[in-house]
């Protein structure tokens, strides 16, 4: 039995291509149904916006090619030119690895796979499609993906502006507590108010050309107050952190109007062209971060990730081996399996004909079927553990002259 993967991702078509191949719960158990056509059984499909992927078990080199042309049928892309890819063996357990970790993500290191992962071989287990095979993949997948996590800590990293701007104010004397006045109501803006009210601010004030505006904001965020935009300056005198996020084409907060302040100001210009007088960062009292320098912090962390992600990857070849491993001995674990039900069988058979023969209380029975079971289990202990122990490459030798000399059926 081995292990393959065929879809697509972000890596190879745009997101406008990913959409038309998107699995709904409803699509999975239409592709189940074709995959059991082709002879494949076992199959944990995952969909997400980034990508549309099948990780299956196969026998035979043919079910490989059927299972990519199904994928380009199935959603009727054979003419479509869309390009997909495929990945066996080695290349594909290590592909599944590096997608539990997050370092085949869009943003490296990121988490939020890892669940998705999850939810996908738990979905196939519901549907009778995971066996015991593809379920220990992924368990080892899921599992080396959080020692990863934990060990090289690479999301920790922040890429994202407005969560590097936050993590400034935090390291600048923190949020909490503080009077905060955000200018601006779009998907920026929104983004760092929200991160501003994990950290408990005494109070946040949003400034906005338009009260619309303002107040769509308000419905999102209910403890905020809404100020006019003339009286932005009035109120950002009892302010301690202002952070501005508009598409403004020019300077809303002038140096002029800030030159005679004496309270300590935190500012956050996450707008592009710049909000704040870049000028104020002369100020005394003021702490300018802008987004060039934010985005210093992103490069730096961008090249931290990917060093550590890189770093991680030792990790996964060792924990892809062990799994290369433990497949190679799933076949003799049957056979093992199937001699200790013919050791049964003999066990059994023997006990019927002894106790038809003699006359024995039933302490004489219980006594002869314990001995006839020690006895046997001690006779094979000793060949059982010589046929885990065997190489892999001798494994089906082995496999095929104990299952002719114990008069098994096939177990492999």
């Amino acid at each position: 039995m081995k292990f393959a993967v065929v879809g697509t991702n972000f890596q190879y078509v745009p997101i406008a291509q990913r959409e038309l191949v998107s699995f709904s719960d409803t699509k999975k158990l239409e592709m189940y149904a074709c995959m059991e056509n082709i002879g494949i059984l076992y199959g944990a499909i995952v969909s997400t916006c980034n990508r549309s992927e099948i990780y299956f078990l196969y026998e035979k080199e043919e079910q490989l090619c059927k299972m990519k042309e199904l994928y380009l049928d199935f959603f009727h892309m054979k003419d479509k030119n869309l390009k997909i890819f495929h990945k066996q063996e080695t290349e594909a357990l290590t592909y599944m690895f590096e997608v539990c970790a997050g370092l085949q993500s869009l943003v490296v290191g990121e988490d939020q796979i890892l669940g998705q992962m999850a939810e996908s071989i738990q979905f196939a287990k519901e549907q009778g499609k995971c066996n015991k095979v593809l379920h220990k993949l992924f368990q080892e997948g899921i599992r080396c993906a959080k020692a990863i996590h934990r060990d090289f800590k690479i999301s920790e990293h922040p890429l994202s502006i407005a969560y590097i701007g936050i993590l400034q104010l935090m390291a600048h004397g923190g949020i909490k507590g503080k009077k905060v006045m955000v200018i601006g109501a779009g998907n920026m803006a929104s983004l760092a108010m929200q991160y501003v009210f994990e950290h408990h601010p005494l109070k946040v004030y949003n400034v906005n050309r338009s009260i619309k505006n303002a107040m769509r904001l308000q419905e999102k965020f209910k403890d905020i107050q809404i100020v006019s935009f003339d009286k932005r300056y009035e109120i950002l005198e009892e302010c301690d952190i202002l952070i501005c996020a508009t598409s403004c084409p020019h300077v809303l907060i002038c140096k002029e109007k800030l030159k005679t302040r004496r309270k300590p100001l935190l500012c956050l210009d996450l707008a592009s062209p710049r909000d704040i007088d870049e000028q104020l960062k002369y100020h005394p009292d003021i702490t300018l971060f802008d987004i060039d320098s934010l985005q210093e912090i992103a490069c730096a962390n961008v090249k931290k990730r990917e060093e550590l992600a890189e770093a991680s990857r030792q990790h996964i070849i060792q924990s892809v081996q062990d799994c290369e491993k433990w497949m190679a001995s799933v076949p003799m674990d049957k056979t093992i399996a199937g001699l200790q039900e013919r050791c049964d069988e003999v066990i059994q058979s023997t006990y019927d004909l002894l106790e038809r023969k003699l006359e024995l209380t039933k302490r004489e029975k219980y006594i002869l079927y314990k001995t006839l079971h020690a006895s046997m289990y001690r006779l094979m202990k000793e060949p059982i553990r010589t046929l885990k122990q065997i190489e892999v490459d001798k494994q089906e030798q082995y496999k095929e002259m104990v299952e002719k000399l114990f008069e098994m059926e096939d177990a492999g």
